[in-house]
C-alpha cells in the first residue's frame, strides 16, 4: 500500500505550474520521492472537437514552445474554479475561435489524465453544427489562427502527432468519421 509520508515540497513555483516533490512509503517499505507537475488552478482542462454546420472541423493553429512547432490543435483551455465542464468547453470554443455551439447538442467524450506525473485531467467534448458568431477573445500572449479542415484531415493530424490534443480527436473519431469527403 502506498502511504504519503511527508507534506509536499515546492521545488519550482511558476505562474501557471508548480513542481512538487511528493514522498511515499512504497508497498515494499522503501521510500521514494516523485516530481509532480502541479496545475496552479482548478486542475481541470477542456478540449473541444467542433464541426461546423457544413461539416468542417474547427482547428486552433498555434505555436507551442514545448515541441517548438506550429501545431494544429482542437480548441482547449482551463476550467475556471467551480465552473461546469460543458460551460467551460463552450466558453473556450467561443473565446479561442469565435464559434458557438448548442449546449443541448454538446456530447461529453470523457476524461484523460495527461501524464502520470501531472495533476491535470483533460475533459473532451464533441460539438456539432457550430456557428461563427463573434471575433476571438484571446488571453494576453495567446496567438491563435482559426482554420477549418475536413474531419478526415483532423484525424490525420492526430495520427501524425501534429497536435497536443490527439486524445480528444481520437475520442471523437466515431463522430468525425460520419462526415464524408
Amino acid at each position: 500500500m502506498w502511504q504519503k509520508i511527508r507534506p509536499d515540497k515546492v521545488i519550482f513555483d511558476g505562474k501557471w505550474r508548480k513542481v512538487l516533490e511528493k514522498t511515499y512509503k512504497m508497498p515494499d517499505g522503501t521510500e521514494k520521492s516523485f516530481e509532480i507537475l502541479n496545475a496552479q488552478f482548478d486542475h481541470r482542462a477542456v478540449g473541444i472537437v467542433a464541426v461546423t454546420e457544413d461539416g468542417m472541423a474547427v482547428v486552433a493553429e498555434q505555436y507551442r514552445p514545448g515541441p517548438d512547432e506550429l501545431l494544429q490543435e482542437i480548441p482547449a483551455g482551463m476550467v475556471d474554479e467551480g465552473e461546469d465542464l460543458k460551460v467551460a468547453a463552450l466558453r473556450e470554443l467561443k473565446e479561442e475561435t469565435g464559434y458557438e455551439g448548442d449546449p443541448a447538442k454538446t456530447i461529453y467524450l470523457g476524461p484523460y489524465w495527461r501524464d502520470p506525473y501531472y495533476d491535470l485531467a483533460s475533459h473532451y467534448f464533441f460539438v456539432p453544427d457550430v456557428k461563427l458568431v463573434t471575433k476571438q477573445k484571446l488571453d494576453e500572449g495567446e496567438f491563435v489562427d482559426v482554420k477549418l479542415v475536413h474531419p478526415a484531415e483532423l484525424l490525420e493530424i492526430a495520427r501524425a502527432g501534429k497536435t497536443t490534443e490527439a486524445v480528444g480527436v481520437l475520442l471523437a473519431r466515431d463522430y468525425l468519421e460520419k462526415y464524408k469527403e
